[in-house]
C-alpha cells in the first residue's frame, strides 16, 4: 500500500492538463473543487468524495479507510496492478504525453475524418520511416494517443457513394491510386489491425484488396 509520505519520484513533471487527461479516463467521476480534484475513491469504490488530487501535481490520497495515495504512476499501478515500468508508460499515453520526442521529424501526415469531414485523428510519419497516432485536444494541439476515439477507415468520406473501393496496406499506395482515378483506402496502422467496424463501413460495396 502507498501512502503519501512514500511518494515514487516522477521522471518528469505533468503539465496540468496532462493530470487532467489523465484523471478524466481513470476517475472519471471527480469533480473540481478549489485546486482540488474531488469524488469516490475508484480504488476501493468508494460512495463517498474522499479521494482528492492535486491538480498542479497530480498527487492523490483517499480520506477513507482505504488510505492510500502516490503520484499519477502510482494510482496507475494501484488500478491495473501492473509494474512500474509498464504502469508508466501507459499513464503517459493516457495523459496524452508526446512520445513522439524519441522518433525522428514528421515527414507526412494523414487525416482521418468521419463521414462529415470532422478531424477524428491523424497517422503521422515519422523518418527514418515510422508511424504514430494522435488526435486533436481542441485546443489548437495534439494527444498521442487514440483513448475513446472512433477508429475509420482512410478517406472515409470518400467512400460513402462508391460503388468500388480499393483497399491497399498504407495511406501512401491509396494516394497514389486516387490521383490515378481510383476510390481507394485503408486502415489505420497497416496491415494485421483490420477492425470489424472497417467492414461495416465498406458494406455493399465491391471491395479489392491490394497487398
Amino acid at each position: 500500500m502507498t501512502t503519501v509520505g512514500a511518494v515514487r519520484p516522477m521522471p518528469e513533471p505533468f503539465s496540468p492538463i496532462e493530470i487532467s487527461r489523465f484523471y478524466q479516463t481513470r476517475a472519471p467521476k471527480i469533480r473540481q473543487v478549489g485546486k482540488e480534484w474531488r469524488g469516490p475513491c475508484p480504488i476501493h469504490c468508494g460512495q463517498h468524495d474522499s479521494f482528492a488530487v492535486n491538480s498542479e501535481t497530480g498527487a492523490w490520497f483517499c480520506h477513507s479507510k482505504c488510505g492510500r495515495g502516490g503520484s499519477l504512476f502510482d494510482f496507475e499501478m494501484e488500478l491495473s496492478g501492473a509494474p512500474f515500468p509498464e504502469a508508466a508508460a501507459e499513464a503517459r499515453s493516457i495523459a496524452g504525453r508526446a512520445e513522439q520526442r524519441r522518433r525522428g521529424p514528421i515527414v507526412s501526415t494523414y487525416n482521418y475524418e468521419d463521414e462529415y469531414g470532422e478531424l477524428l485523428f491523424q497517422c503521422v510519419r515519422h523518418d527514418p520511416k515510422e508511424f504514430s497516432q494522435r488526435r486533436p485536444d481542441g485546443h489548437g494541439s495534439w494527444i498521442w494517443n487514440l483513448h475513446g476515439v472512433r477508429r475509420v477507415l482512410f478517406r472515409l468520406p470518400t467512400l460513402t457513394r462508391a460503388d468500388v473501393v480499393l483497399v491497399t496496406e498504407g495511406e501512401k499506395d491509396a494516394l497514389n491510386l486516387i490521383k490515378l482515378g481510383f476510390i481507394a483506402t485503408c486502415n489505420p496502422m497497416g496491415a494485421g489491425k483490420w477492425l470489424p467496424e472497417y467492414s461495416e463501413q465498406l458494406a455493399g460495396k465491391q471491395v479489392v484488396g491490394l497487398p
